[in-house]
């Protein structure tokens, strides 16, 4: 897969992104596959809109390797090998994230379920979270305080089913758990959605800050979803999406991200934030268990049937 910077009009200017690649269907809701992840780190919105935007890219990662997390690209300017860590993975699991084809491959499925922090949602929820930093002592190489800061995921557009989301977090877990910030896409209920939240695991609330129903535009087949904290010594954070044309690296809909409403603000007690990339899907209800384990136990007999048939010494 190749990628090149690609200047990108109005406020999506914001943010320099990635997008000449091959291949990326949409998949299914068990299984979502992000195509890159960017974090801008210093600068102004009028430097990321610039032909100099990518010296201002603290890291990047279009997962060409082909060697999956907790593998990283390093952090830019710093002489730090970043890494990844994997969240909420099921004892037992093998595959649970993935890298093949320009793609990470997430399976929430292969995650522990839990809930929210204001104890709803029971789902399995899985995070790959970039450790640009965890010691308070350097805090000059994570999402800062002290200066501006983007991150952005680019993402194959999925199909989901009720339940399933996928999506980008800044999160102060590291240290009390009582900030996340959380923009994703997703569908519940039968309706799809693009919303973004803060959640508080100490005092147990999940807060959303906007939330817009969505149609994908013609021509597109990547999902942007950005956060942005724009200015330094400051803690207020923004959220944006939009689509794109991975064969020209090019928005689509209007030639750039759409703001969601309002704003938040991280670093309650910590000078720095770590970025992490969020997967989600509902666990199945109890009757939904059952036929899925009759289909298949249906499918199984089907197929020793067929084989006695056949002869097969096998079955």
């Amino acid at each position: 897969m190749a990628s090149n910077w690609t200047t990108i009009g109005g406020l999506g200017r914001a943010l320099v992104l990635a997008a000449t690649l091959a291949g990326g269907s949409a998949q299914a809701a068990d299984a979502f596959d992000v195509d890159s992840l960017v974090w801008f780190k210093g600068g102004t919105l009028a430097d990321w809109t610039g032909t100099n935007a990518a010296s201002f890219a603290a890291f990047y990662d279009d997962f060409t390797d082909n060697v999956p997390p907790p593998s990283s690209p390093w952090i830019y300017g710093t002489g730090n090998p970043a890494r990844y860590a994997l969240i909420n993975v099921a004892s037992g699991a093998t595959d649970a994230v993935t890298e093949s084809n320009g793609f990470l491959h997430m399976h929430p499925r292969q995650s522990s379920p839990g809930s929210n922090a204001a104890g709803q949602g029971f789902a399995h929820s899985l995070g790959v979270r970039l450790l640009s930093n965890d010691d308070e002592a350097f805090p000059e190489r994570g999402f800062n305080f002290a200066a501006s800061n983007a991150v952005a995921g680019i993402f194959a557009l999925p199909s989901f089913s009720d339940g399933s989301a996928i999506g980008i977090r800044l999160t102060d877990a590291f240290s009390n758990a009582n900030n996340m910030v959380d923009l994703r896409m997703g569908r519940e209920a039968g309706a799809e959605f693009i919303h973004w939240r803060v959640q508080d695991f100490i005092n147990g609330t999940a807060t959303v800050i906007d939330s817009v129903p969505y149609a994908v535009p013609v021509g597109a087949d990547r999902l942007v979803l950005a956060l942005t904290k724009p200015n330094e010594n400051d803690s207020e954070v923004f959220a944006y999406f939009g689509f794109m044309d991975s064969a020209t690296g090019a928005y689509v809909a209007g030639g750039e991200l759409t703001a969601l409403g309002g704003s938040t603000e991280i670093f309650d007690g910590e000078s720095f934030s770590s970025i992490e990339l969020r997967a989600v899907t509902a666990v199945p209800e109890p009757a939904s268990a059952f036929m899925w384990f009759a289909g298949m136990a249906l499918l199984a007999n089907r197929i020793r049937q067929t084989r006695r048939r056949a002869g097969d010494p096998a079955v």
